[in-house]
């Protein structure tokens, strides 16, 4: 599919730069390559979820990822007007994750709440530990998902967004499964949500340590 894909690009792009072309003609055409440039994405997208990579444990501390997203996303959190608030219960918690896979986890999880609080609105990420778990709790106080559509949020390709994928969460539920963890959801409509990621303890301790996000 790729490869036509891009000879269809090539090709409208290559009319576009006739010096001669009608503007009407030439926004056309600027559509084609706009829509094409998405369904190349979505291949990516969907190959990358059909054939994942396996994850590279190794001993660390979540916090160091959610520390890791929150400074990316910080920029997007002020555009949006959501205050960020970190609650880190378990310090010393060790986990045997890939940190790029948990981070794309984590990564995907925030988005979604900022999309959930056009208007701004407040995230929290608060980690703890429960016996042999650590658990990583995202809430926002966004539009909330209803009793029927949580049954199949994490279904491959299911999105309410207009212009989603519907991946993203399907992602974070297969990231959990490789890292022998699960993905919670507790929400109402109108509510707000809380998306929870589980993962096992670790025994080990992490070769290196990094500093924490204010919040």
């Amino acid at each position: 599919v790729r490869n036509p894909l891009g000879i269809i690009k090539t090709s409208a792009e290559l009319v576009q730069k006739k010096s001669l072309l009608p503007p009407s003609d030439a926004r056309l055409l600027s559509y084609v390559i706009d829509e094409v440039r998405r369904i190349h994405t979505l291949i990516k997208e969907f190959l990358a979820f059909a054939k994942p990579t396996p994850p590279m444990l190794q001993p660390l501390r979540p916090i160091e990822v959610i520390d890791r997203v929150a400074r990316f996303c910080e920029p997007e959190l002020q555009r949006h007007n959501v205050t960020f608030a970190l609650v880190n219960e378990a310090p010393k918690a060790v986990i045997e994750g890939d940190e790029d896979q948990l981070y794309q986890a984590c990564l995907n999880l925030i988005l979604n709440s900022l999309d959930a609080m056009p208007d701004g609105g407040r995230l929290s990420v608060r980690l703890q530990q429960a016996n042999a778990d650590v658990r990583i709790a995202f809430s926002d106080t966004g539009h909330g998902i209803s009793a029927d559509l949580q049954e199949r949020i994490f279904n491959p390709f299911f999105t309410t967004k207009e212009k989603g994928s519907g991946l993203g969460l399907a992602k974070v539920f297969a990231v959990m499964e490789s890292h022998g963890g699960r993905v919670e959801c507790r929400s109402a409509a109108g509510e707000g949500a809380t998306f929870t990621l589980v993962l096992p303890l670790s025994l080990r301790e992490p070769v290196n340590a990094a500093h924490h996000f204010a919040g």
